[in-house]
């Protein structure tokens, strides 16, 4: 069910109807927690960053969700979750004016933890 929900966030958040996609962003981290589906956790808090992100106003204070997205799967482990998630907060980083150096030192970093090796992306 999370899954669901947090398609329709995005798609709401696309056609501007923000109130519905935050609506379905909490409903999906309610049926996390309620379902024990966690596996899915990182996605509906990557979902919220990208949301909080949107114009007309992006609220960079409800962001801080992709930081919860990678922290959480950098726990659970799943590789591809935590790359999702290190590439949303690449974009957010963006966002926010960091020069791409910073965005590509975090990205390397991650690559290089998740393969085991010291070669990164490169």
């Amino acid at each position: 069910m999370p899954t669901w929900l947090s398609h329709f966030a995005r798609a709401y958040a696309e056609i501007g109807h923000l109130e519905d996609a935050w609506r379905s962003v909490e409903e999906a981290m309610t049926a996390v927690q309620t379902a024990r589906e966690k596996w899915f956790d990182t996605e509906v808090r990557r979902t919220a960053g990208e949301i909080a992100l949107m114009p007309p106003k992006p609220d960079a204070k409800k962001a801080e969700a992709y930081f919860e997205a990678l922290a959480i799967a950098r726990e659970q482990q799943p590789k591809s979750w935590e790359l999702r998630a290190a590439m949303s907060t690449a974009c957010r980083w963006r966002y926010q004016g960091k020069r791409a150096d910073a965005v590509l030192d975090a990205l390397h970093a991650d690559a290089s933890r998740a393969t085991g090796r010291g070669q990164g992306l490169v």
